[in-house]
């Protein structure tokens, strides 16, 4: 292929297939496939026409059993298969003889009075992971014993059932040790023995790093526990700024401005306790686009709190909704419409219609200029009359 021209490995792109791949690292372990060869080799994905971005980049999708170098991960993969060998045909640098790996498990915590099922993953680079022998051992017997760990399961995914003895109570570390014949790694977890478990909880709304803007805020969080059952109505929410401020499952509540640490709490019946954290800003007060509205005055009207003019008629949205002298809400009538820029229809926008409220013939509707329009014009009306003094001088 390297002594091909340009033209002539365009056209092997798309020559299935009878394009192959003869790498050395690669035929050593081809035995390992009951399909997908041709001549003793492992045929490339070389479609016509030709996929961009998948063409000889992969092997045929007529390779068995599946292998991950497949232009597409359509099944489970029991092991990394030929990809090693093909990165070794390649040039990089990989490990001899890998070792299985067991994904991190993590602090478990399990009740005494009946066993746990724990899943973990498992891998292996070089040996088919069926192959792979899972045992396990505990640092406290007299909680733990050795025996009343069980595993389950020869794929990937695997299991871990935990029995304590009756009446146990503390912390136990569980060492699982994979080996694959010439290979061992061991993962350690810990395992507390309780005699109740500890309720769930969490927050569903707002998100953390949201930002509110009304004055008004709403709150959800469900919390679940394995001994009491659905106990939401019990959660007691707090602020780093304003302390507690409600209890219950969905809540609304007024909290200050700023920058707040949401805690969500719930106790279960026998006082074990459970939190879940959120961070959110609380904007309402401000006045994000300078107009004279804060931001939750802006929401209940519908108007854009980062937009001083959110319907584009030349006149602010507080001017609009300040004509009867009360900028916290809209009077239909007396303020002109901020989400319409002709609020009497009669084809002159808001900021330039002396009688934005009352449809005007248009030779009897005197166009008035914005506030900022006015101040420009006087502003060089006044240089103009001031150049004009000065020249007579």
């Amino acid at each position: 292929w390297q002594q091909m021209t340009n033209a002539e490995r365009v056209d092997s792109a798309s020559d299935d297939p009878d394009l192959h791949w003869i790498g050395s690292n690669v035929q050593a372990d081809i035995g390992i496939l009951s399909a997908g060869t041709n001549q003793g080799h492992v045929r490339m994905h070389a479609p016509s026409p030709i996929n961009s971005g998948s063409s000889v980049s992969h092997f045929s999708n007529n390779v068995s059993p599946f292998e991950l170098m497949q232009p597409s991960l359509n099944q489970p993969a029991s092991s990394i298969g030929l990809a090693k060998a093909l990165l070794q045909d390649i040039g990089w640098t990989t490990s001899a003889g890998d070792k299985p790996i067991i994904a991190d498990i993590g602090n478990v915590e399990i009740i005494n009075s009946s066993p746990t099922n724990i899943s973990f993953a498992l891998i292996d680079n070089d040996t088919d992971i069926a192959a792979v022998n899972i045992s396990a051992s505990s640092s406290n017997t007299n909680m733990i014993e050795n025996s009343g760990i069980t595993l389950i399961g020869d794929q990937r995914l695997r299991e871990v059932t935990v029995t304590p003895l009756s009446g146990a109570s503390g912390t136990v570390n569980i060492t699982l040790t994979a080996s694959d014949g010439s290979n061992s790694n061991s993962q350690i977890f810990q395992v507390n023995v309780v005699s109740n478990l500890t309720p769930n909880i969490s927050i569903t709304s707002p998100a953390t790093n949201d930002t509110i803007l009304t004055d008004t805020q709403s709150f959800t969080a469900s919390a679940n526990d394995p001994e009491d059952g659905n106990i939401s109505s019990n959660i007691i929410w707090s602020s780093s700024i304003d302390g507690v401020f409600a209890n219950g499952a969905s809540i609304a509540s007024t909290l200050s401005d700023g920058n707040h640490i949401i805690t969500a709490s719930i106790t279960d019946s026998t006082s074990n306790t459970e939190t879940f954290d959120i961070n959110i800003t609380i904007n309402a007060l401000s006045d994000n686009d300078n107009d004279g509205l804060d931001n939750s005055t802006e929401i209940f009207l519908g108007t854009d709190p980062f937009d001083s003019d959110t319907d584009n008629d030349y006149a602010s949205d507080f001017e609009e909704v300040n004509r009867d002298g009360n900028p916290n809400n809209y009077s239909e009538g007396i303020d002109s419409d901020p989400n319409n820029p002709d609020t009497d229809g009669d084809g002159y926008k808001d900021g330039f219609d002396a009688n934005p409220l009352i449809e005007d013939p248009p030779e009897g509707n005197i166009p008035l200029l914005p506030l900022w329009a006015t101040s420009l014009l006087i502003a060089f009306l006044l240089l103009a009359a001031h150049r004009k003094t000065k020249a007579h001088d």
